[in-house]
Order: structure tokens, then sequence, then C-alpha cells
């Protein structure tokens, strides 16, 4: 009996314990869906299910929310059933083609609207599933992600890198990063365009890129580097130039900031260059146009300051002896006298209008007031009697006057009084600046193109090759030895190029110090007369 009385507690044993393994297993089973519902509900993507008709037989709690149906509608719902969407992108017909052949799919985008005009964008997969026993096809089971807030700040993003993109490239903007611990350098593909390399052609290390500074600004640049790297300096800004691919030269704004390991060492530099090439060549046209309204401020300046001498000598010597005549200062006044007074005065009042004439005439060629009347004329006649006007002076200077003016030269269509103005402001300064018993020489000459040159060459003085620019510009004086050695306001030549310029011409000026001048006036072709 008590042999019975084991055998039975052995077997209740045995039934406990089966017993306690199928509740045990129950009890899994129940946490196991447990943990299983709370990550589906914790999770952003939902599951689904199908059976062999794919029909929904199952889905996960938000995924109604995504088609716009209620959740209860969802199960028994055809997988395909999105007639409540008015545009479907044709992706869905690869979904449908696949489950026809019972193969799985994998993160297949769709791009849905829906009849109230809401965009959804979804990312959906599946594999098909089979009964283990007798590989019957028995549905579909997934999972889908909704994309479309995703979707929507990526867009948002790419919107704002475009634009960003578009900002850099109008603005000549190019970024770049540069790894100090590989020594590896990323350009931007604005910044290698601009210098006109292409893809691979300008290396991916910094001293490739170094190569590329002009020499001039390697120095500052590599400072600013060093000052920014050893914590001295809160960023890196400076200007330098770069080498263009065919040998140009670009102006850049360098600006930069390093980024710092655990200890404070630098580890890469990342930062951005501006072309400033046009900002640059404005600025330095700029800084010239600024540089010669000064000189030309300081020039008339300087012109006025001696004007008003040239202005006051004669004005003196005018008052000067009609004072004397007037209160008889000087005694009674014999009639030898009084022409040597009247001579003084009136050479005084001469070159008193000189100058007001030579300042009036310059003023109304500037403005554009000047009118040409021209006529034919005798290229002989013209120049002799320009000559003539200072047989005079040459003569008291003992000077040789020349003129070589060929038999057969065509005549010139001009204005006659400018003509005579210019060939006499010409003669005039060589009679000054030329010194006892040198020659000055008038000639005329018809070009093989058919146009006509005159020349006024003398045996003076010269002037320096760095004054010749000054000597042909209103206003300025050329060297003081020049400048003191005869009277005058120095607009002599500037107003001869004015005047032979109203004619289409030009005049040029070759002198060198001590050597003498020559000026060579060129007419066109058209103004010859034959």
């Amino acid at each position: 009996m008590s042999e019975d009385i084991f055998k039975r507690i052995e077997a209740l044993k045995s039934s406990l314990a089966e017993l306690e393994d199928r509740v045990g297993g129950a009890l899994q089973g129940r946490e196991s869906a447990r943990r299983y519902q709370d990550f589906v509900r914790s999770s952003t993507d939902w599951v689904w299910e199908t059976d062999a008709n794919l029909n929904y037989t199952f889905v996960s709690e938000g995924v109604a929310g995504v088609f716009g149906v209620p959740d209860r509608a969802m199960e028994g719902r055809y997988l395909f059933a999105l007639n409540h969407f008015r545009e479907i992108d044709d992706t869905l017909l690869q979904i449908v083609d696949l489950t026809q052949e019972r193969r799985p799919f994998r993160d297949v985008e769709l791009k849905l609207v829906s009849v109230e005009g809401d965009a959804r964008r979804i990312l959906i997969s599946g594999i098909p599933a089979f009964d283990h026993e007798n590989g019957k096809f028995i549905g579909y089971r997934g999972t889908g992600l909704d994309l479309t807030a995703r979707a929507r700040d990526t867009d948002v993003t790419n919107e704002g890198n475009e634009r960003l993109a578009e900002a850099m490239e109008a603005g000549g903007v190019g970024i770049w990063d540069w790894n100090l611990l590989t020594d590896e350098l990323y350009i931007a593909p604005r910044l290698r365009n601009v210098l006109g390399y292409r893809e691979g052609e300008l290396g991916g290390d910094i001293e490739a890129w170094r190569l590329r500074v002009h020499p001039a600004d390697r120095t500052d640049l590599q400072e600013a580097i060093d000052a920014h790297l050893l914590g001295r300096t809160e960023e890196i800004e400076v200007e330098h130039r770069m080498t263009h691919r065919k040998g140009g030269i670009r102006w850049f704004r360098f600006r930069a900031r390093a980024t710092r390991g655990p200890s404070g060492e630098a580890v890469r530099v990342a930062g951005t260059c501006t072309d400033v090439t046009a900002q640059k060549r404005i600025e330095l046209e700029l800084r010239a146009a600024t540089q010669a309204a000064q000189l030309a401020n300081r020039a008339k300046t300087d012109f006025l300051a001696h004007l008003s001498h040239e202005l006051r000598t004669p004005l003196n010597a005018i008052i000067g002896f009609s004072e004397a005549i007037k209160d008889g200062y000087l005694g009674p006044i014999t009639v030898e006298k009084s022409r040597e007074y009247a001579t003084d005065v009136h050479s005084a009042s001469i070159h008193l209008l000189d100058l007001i004439n030579d300042v009036l005439d310059l003023s109304k060629v500037e403005a554009g007031e000047v009118r040409l009347n021209e006529e034919t004329i005798v290229l002989r006649e013209a120049i002799h009697s320009a000559i003539r006007l200072v047989e005079g002076r040459a003569a008291t200077g003992r000077l040789r006057l020349n003129v070589e003016i060929p038999d057969n030269i065509a005549r010139l269509r001009a204005d006659p009084r400018l003509l005579r103005q210019v060939l006499l402001n010409l003669l005039t300064n060589a009679v000054k600046f030329t010194d006892s018993g040198g020659t000055i020489t008038a000639r005329a000459r018809q070009r093989d193109d058919g146009g006509i040159t005159l020349e006024v060459a003398d045996t003076g003085v010269g002037i320096a090759a760095e004054d010749i620019p000054g000597a042909l510009t209103p206003f300025t004086q050329v060297g003081e030895d020049v400048a003191e050695r005869e009277e005058g306001t120095g607009l002599g030549l500037p107003l001869a190029k004015s005047l032979v310029e109203l004619h289409g011409g030009t005049l040029e000026l070759h002198s060198s110090k001590g050597t003498g001048t020559v000026v060579i006036i060129n007419f066109p072709a058209s103004r010859s007369i034959n």
C-alpha cells in the first residue's frame, strides 16, 4: 500500500510540474504578447497583416489615421483599397505586381494625396507568409512608417539649403574644411570653379591649396592661421590673393574658426572664402580716382596761385606806368619817354590778355562750347604766318627758325583761328625754352594713309620723361627749373592738345632732359584736301 501511495505522489508531482510548465508558458506568452503590444504602441512604425486574399486581419494602432479611416474599419479592408486618395504614386503598381508573385517588398515609398488635398508619404515593407505544415500562402505581414512630417522637414531643409547655395553662389562664397589630424582638405565646388579648376585638379591637402595663394600673401595668411590655432585669436579673418588656373589673380576674404579637442588643441578648421575681386577692383578704382581728384585739386590750387602771380605782374606794370604818366613821378614826360612807357603798357596788356584768353579758351573747350568754323587752309601760309609772330623774340634770343614743307602737300580742312592758336602756342613754348643759339623747326608732311602731320621741334632744355604727362594736363606745372624759366600759365600744351582733338587729331609730346622737345600733331586723312 505504501508503494501505491508513493507512486501516486510521484504521479502528482509530475502532473504539478507539467501544470507549472503550462502555466509558466502561458504566462510567458502573455508577457511576450504584452511586450509586443508595448513595442508596437511606442513605435512610430506600424505593423499589419493580411489574409490570403490581401484583406487586413490586423493593423496596429495609429495606422488608420494615416489612411484616413477609423481603426475598426481597417480590418477586413483590402490592402490596396486606396480609393479615398485622388493621387497615388505609380510605385503602388510595383507592390501589386510583387504581391501577385508572392514576393517580398522592402522600404517602398508611396506618395499619396487625399481627396481633401492632404499629401502623405509612407514607407511600407511586407513579406509573404506560408503555412509551416503544407506551405500554403496565408497572407502578408509587414510594417509601415509615416514619412510625411519627416519629408516635410527634409523639403524645408533642402529648400533652405538651395536658397543658401544660391545666396552663396550670388555672393561668391565657398566653404572649406581642413582636418588637421589627417591633413585632408575639402573645398566646395564653387571655390574650385572660381579658380578655374575641375574636380580632382586642385588636390586634397592643405599644401596644394597653399601653393595657389599669391606668394606675397602667404606669410600674412599663415601667421593669421597659426595665431588662431594657438588660441591667440577668436577667428581667422584676412584678405588675400589667389592665382587662377589660367594665370589671373582673384581676391578672397578668408574667414574660419577651429574646432578643438578635449585638451583645447585644434583638430579641424572650417570656414568660408568669399570672392571679393569685384569689390577690390572698385576699391582700387575709387582709390585711384580719389588720388587723381586730389592731384587735380592740388594742381588747380598751384595753378591759381601761379596765375595770380602771372596776372599781378602785367597789371602792376600797367598801373605803375599809368600812374607815373598821370602824376608825373618821373619828371616831365617827353615824346620818346611816352612812347617807351606806352610800349611797356601795351606789352603788359597783351601778355595779360593772352593769359586771360588761355584760361577762357580752355574752359570753353572743356565745357564743349567751342564750335569749328572750318575752311580750306594752305599749310605753308598758315605756318609762315605763325612763324612771323615769334620772329621778334627768336631774334632777341638769337634762335634759328626753320620751315620744312613740301610743295605738293595737301591742303587742310580746319578752323584757321584755332590752328593758328595751336601753332603759336607750340612755337611760343619752343622759343621760351630754347637757349641762345638753338634751333626751332616747323615741319609739315603727308603720311602714306593720306593724313597730315605737323611737327614743331626745338633744341631746348627738354622735359623729363616723368614730367611729360603733367605737361599735357591742365593746371599742372612741370619741373621747377622749367616752370621758373619763363612766365606763363602752363596752359599752352594742354590747350593745343584739346584744340587738335576737336579736329579729330592727336598731339604727342616727345622730349628728354637736355636734348630738346618734339611736338607731333596728326590730322586724319578725312581732313586732307588734295
